[in-house]
């Protein structure tokens, strides 16, 4: 195009020059995965207009807006396509990003200047901190001007983002003392087997399980009272075994049976004399015994089957869930060792140790399990509970047992992370094998 301009002393000058349309279509925001590899990414098309920002109920409405906890994750990458691309030479400095506050924010949020931090990568991509909780629009808009702070004619896209604070100040855990020995007979009334039980899994009445956890979450989000987007953030126990199970049947003339975590194990359960030995896995271990949704595929999937929220407690900002859960692990051994059939039981040892952790995650379609929906798979972790079981029984010849020494169940030193840190920074194992499938019992080291 050639252009020819005319100064206030009637002197002309012309010029060759290029007009350039540039358009944003799309940004995506791009959250990385903590569960699992890979990453979500969440696309908005919400347009802005020419004029000052307008803030709809419809950017918080459903899946609209992105819903992220603050320590899952450091930061969030956002890339914005336009036409042309963002990488053209000529849109050099023509592509910004702006994030705002929600003006109905609570003032104990922030103030509209505390806003999170975005970082430019190049032309059109940037990364964004997770660094505030509130509500808030990030505008990636043609800067005309090149000024990097939207004027009310430039014109862009809007991601609608809540960033829910989660955090706990107090444990409310308790071990109980439930263990028991059990004789186990047949129809005939023969000694077949003996077992420790240390409790129930029924969490209406956890002072009959091993292990209660209990914590109090508060979620604060955006807008006036702090609920904005805490419909969509969840929590849950995940627990780990964090050493390899010293569980022993001790039999007469020297014969042992003790379990043993393994990927390749028999049909029967036991890794007997003469046959395959046992291919050890090294805790820690994923402890579920969920089966669906499969551990591992984020949200609530890799959590104790009995971990739920238990009650919602609206606050002056925010709200508070209770997140509990019950865990009560039990065996046993056989009357009479697997292999040297003639050796009877003369001792059960039963000592397991576990820490169990209380994580939190989003998910904007505002369901607990997983769905592929950001951020299902970025959890963060607010407490670590170590726990133990010890026990020991000895076993007469009649099945009977009786303990030696005083058994325990006992909650170990809690960590309470402030702040909030993602997972990848704790010893939390999220996903399979889980102790479950790799228990097996080995009788191999029957000889002494």
């Amino acid at each position: 195009m050639q252009v020819t301009v005319t100064d206030s002393a009637n002197n002309q000058t012309t010029a060759q020059t290029r007009l350039i349309v540039v358009q944003i279509t799309q940004v995506n925001a791009v959250i990385v995965n903590n569960v699992g590899t890979g990453t979500v990414a969440q696309a908005s098309s919400i347009a802005i207009s020419p004029g000052a920002l307008l803030w709809p109920a419809a950017l918080w409405a459903g899946t609209a807006p992105l819903v992220l906890i603050p320590g899952s994750v450091s930061n969030i990458a956002l890339s914005a396509q336009t036409i042309p691309i963002a990488s053209d030479p000529d849109l050099a400095g023509a592509l910004a990003f702006q994030a705002y506050r929600a003006p109905d924010d609570a003032a104990a949020l922030g103030r509209p200047s505390d806003t999170p931090g975005l970082t430019s990568i190049t032309s059109g991509y940037e990364t964004l901190s997770l660094n505030q909780t509130g509500s808030f629009q990030v505008v990636a808009f043609v800067d005309s001007n090149f000024s990097g702070v939207r004027d009310n004619n430039e014109v862009g896209i809007s991601v609608p983002l809540i960033l829910v604070a989660a955090s706990t100040s107090s444990n409310l855990s308790g071990a109980f003392f439930n263990i028991a020995y059990a004789k186990v007979t047949d129809a005939t009334g023969a000694w077949t087997e003996s077992k420790v039980n240390t409790g129930t899994f029924d969490i209406a009445t956890p002072t009959e399980a091993a292990i209660h956890l209990s914590a109090p979450v508060t979620f604060v989000g955006g807008g006036a009272d702090g609920s904005r987007g805490v419909g969509q953030v969840f929590g849950g126990w995940v627990q780990a075994l964090t050493s390899a199970p010293n569980v022993v049947g001790t039999y007469q003339n020297g014969h042992q049976d003790s379990w043993v975590l393994a990927n390749n194990i028999p049909a029967s359960q036991y890794f007997l004399p003469g046959g395959v030995a046992p291919n050890v896995v090294p805790a820690p271990v994923l402890d579920t015994g969920r089966a669906a949704p499969a551990p591992g595929s984020g949200a609530n999937s890799s959590t104790l089957r009995h971990s739920q929220p238990t009650s919602v407690t609206p606050l002056t900002l925010g709200s508070q869930v209770l997140i509990e859960a019950v865990d009560s692990p039990s065996g046993g051994f056989l009357a009479n060792h697997a292999y040297y059939t003639a050796s009877a039981l003369t001792q059960i040892t039963f000592n397991l140790s576990f820490c169990a952790y209380l994580t939190v995650w989003s998910n904007n379609s505002g369901t607990i399990s997983p769905t592929g929906n950001p951020a299902d798979r970025t959890i963060a972790v607010l407490m670590d509970v170590p726990w133990a079981i010890n026990a020991v029984y000895n076993v007469d010849a009649f099945g009977n047992g009786t303990e030696s020494g005083v058994p325990t169940t006992a909650i170990g030193a809690i960590t309470i992370h402030v702040p909030t840190v993602p997972v990848t920074a704790t010893g939390v194992v999220m996903a399979p094998p889980t102790a479950l499938n790799l228990l097996a019992d080995n009788a191999q080291n029957a000889q002494k």
